[in-house]
């Protein structure tokens, strides 16, 4: 049974459709991940679930109750859902432990030690709930906000971009921490993100928008290696899209043939190889091409290959033994292409 249920929401903002026709469900303790450009939508569609938006057409139905319908809107601070912002939005005047405890009541018995049980929960020495959060670095007031979203056991958490501001290596540590931490609590939770890779890393479901539209709906493998159309083929990475002849599970591109993960289809149509399926060999038979360009780029160089009937072919290798400007290289692929079939 869904444990959050959105139906046909849509809403406009003067002249513009912010969202248009949007379904979807989420099962009690799982992970969504909205992914999408800025004005796609994934933000609108989160303020709508938290209250702060109301939409003109559509229902939204948490664990049995109805918080938007027909004549009917919840108030955001009656839904108990949690949010963590993009900046934390930590009160600058307070503590942590008074951030974490904001929403405590004060004469609640055994305040204090909740409040030490929320900073342990979140990865936080209790001894930094005297500091104030401009005393922290950023991953720790993120954390915070975490702790202070949590300490009102709500029955949702939203979570809007909460990593972007933080530099690379210290988004990813943390957010590896609150997708452990929300997965042992059984937390069921939102994430909107325009990180590719922070969606299918964090999430059990994934949707991705596209003004204003839900495109597809999936886990995240699904909607990686077989996404629905070109659009969402690229929004969640880098995209190899090759127009090809296909039979008797091959197909007949620029590369030369490649099998296909269709073997009944006949037709003509594009088809899709992400750049890690695609591996630089020797230049012995089949396709071969002249490296143009090679980027270092850390672990991996970002190599650009003109293929001797003109295509120009662009993927990431290894940096070791990266191969030089000129040389000439063959290819292997590695698994199956994916075929659009619209």
């Amino acid at each position: 049974m869904s444990f959050l249920s959105l139906s046909h929401i849509s809403k406009r903002y003067g002249a513009v459709e912010a969202l248009h026709d949007v379904s979807l469900t989420l099962s009690k303790g799982g992970r969504l991940a909205i992914l999408g450009p800025s004005g796609s939508g994934k933000t609108t569609l989160l303020r709508i679930i938290a209250g702060f938006e109301v939409p003109e057409i559509g229902t939204v139905v948490l664990d049995g109750e109805v918080l938007v319908g027909a004549n009917q809107h919840v108030p955001s601070h009656r839904r108990q859902i949690g949010i963590v912002m993009q900046d934390g939005a930590l009160f600058p005047h307070l503590s942590v432990a008074d951030n974490v405890g904001f929403g405590l009541e004060r004469g609640l018995a055994g305040r204090a030690s909740q409040i030490k049980e929320l900073l342990v929960m979140v990865g936080l020495d209790p001894a930094l709930g005297i500091r104030s959060p401009d005393a922290l670095s950023g991953g720790q007031q993120q954390r915070v906000a975490l702790a202070r979203a949590l300490a009102r056991a709500p029955r949702l958490l939203l979570l809007d971009e909460p990593f972007s501001a933080l530099d690379a290596t210290l988004r990813d540590t943390t957010r590896k921490a609150v997708s452990t931490l929300l997965q042992a609590a059984g937390i069921t939770t939102i994430l909107v993100t325009h990180d590719q890779s922070e969606a299918l890393s964090f999430a059990d479901q994934v949707a991705v928008m596209g003004e204003g539209h839900l495109l597809q709906l999936g886990t995240p493998q699904g909607v990686y290696r077989h996404p629905v159309s070109k659009p969402v083929a690229s929004a969640l990475g880098d995209a190899i899209i090759l127009p090809a002849r296909i039979a008797e599970g091959m197909a007949q591109c620029a590369l030369g043939p490649v099998a296909v993960n269709d073997a009944t289809a006949r037709l003509d149509a594009e088809i899709l190889l992400r750049p890690e399926q695609i591996k630089l060999t020797a230049p012995l038979t089949g396709t071969i091409g002249t490296v143009i360009e090679c980027d270092f780029a850390g672990p991996f160089c970002a190599v650009t290959v003109r293929l001797d009937g003109g295509y120009a072919l662009h993927m990431r290798q290894s940096s070791f033994n990266a191969p030089a400007q000129g040389a000439r290289v063959g290819f292997t692929i590695l698994g199956c292409a994916h075929i659009f079939t619209v």
